[in-house]
């Protein structure tokens, strides 16, 4: 374990997710994926049983395997998901979509085709080349109502899709130059990718965020106490109207680990039930 680092300042601030439909909820590791996949399926229902079809915007990478694969094995009857639109949130740059380092294959492989999912929106065709212009894509999202229920993975440096940490806020998504620690942290050669921006990401009406591993620990710290700005692009999301927060124990920076979590009712530690 790394010397604990304290931030005494915290204390005396009420901090963002204190407020509104937040959430934040910290559970053993392997308890993760079945309960983000239980609430995502949760208020997917919720917005089903109020329109038509509910968009999903989720993200691709090392956190989400374990929850796809609960939502195949557990969740296949649990929703329409005929009348769920599945729209990918990035991509590498010009990436053909048959292509196995392409997200829109992880998608579609792990969680639209073995889910029935009725619709899938994403960038680029089997070529390579872009289905619709960056613009358009986010265009044709807010005509679709927008994102009801986002995913997010975080990234180390704090990115969330493909929006880095930047000197100015870039609201509009667009092609994007990957930083040395994305391209590093995927292991990927890439330089460039496409994302939705922060704007329509922090529009969406449930954002859902899983961090899980000593590494995300900084970034946690960063979503939940850090100063918002370009510099921290997860902290756009704190203007969504719920946010649910779901980290392990490893990822919990020190600050709130000292953090009194009786004083919130939204605020609560998952504990094994053997422990409580």
């Amino acid at each position: 374990m790394h010397a604990a680092q304290t931030f005494p300042h915290v204390a005396a601030l009420k901090p963002w997710f204190h407020s509104g439909q937040h959430t934040l909820q910290i559970f053993d590791t392997e308890e993760v994926a079945r309960t983000v996949a239980a609430r995502l399926v949760s208020e997917l229902a919720d917005v089903l049983r109020q329109k038509p079809y509910a968009v999903l915007t989720p993200s691709v990478g090392r956190t989400m395997v374990g929850i796809f694969d609960v939502l195949r094995d557990q969740h296949r009857n649990s929703i329409d998901w005929q009348r769920v639109i599945c729209v990918q949130m990035d991509e590498y740059a010009h990436m053909p979509s048959s292509d196995p380092d392409s997200f829109a294959l992880t998608l579609r492989r792990d969680l639209v085709e073995p889910l029935g999912i009725g619709r899938f929106i994403h960038f680029y065709d089997d070529e390579g080349a872009a289905i619709v212009s960056p613009k358009q894509y986010e265009e044709d999202l807010y005509k679709l109502g927008g994102i009801d229920c986002a995913l997010h993975g975080v990234g180390r440096n704090s990115h969330i899709g493909f929006n880095e940490p930047r000197q100015r806020t870039r609201l509009t998504g667009g092609i994007v130059r990957l930083s040395q620690a994305t391209r590093i942290a995927n292991g990927v050669p890439y330089r460039h990718g496409v994302s939705l921006g922060l704007g329509v990401l922090r529009a969406a009406q449930s954002s859902i965020l899983v961090l899980l591993g000593e590494h995300k620990r900084d970034a946690s710290y960063q979503l939940l106490f850090g100063s918002s700005g370009p510099h921290v692009p997860v902290t756009q999301l704190r203007h969504c109207p719920r946010v649910s927060i779901c980290l392990d124990h490893a990822a919990v920076p020190d600050s709130l680990s000292n953090h009194d979590f009786r004083a919130t009712p939204r605020l609560r530690m998952e504990m094994p039930a053997a422990i409580a």
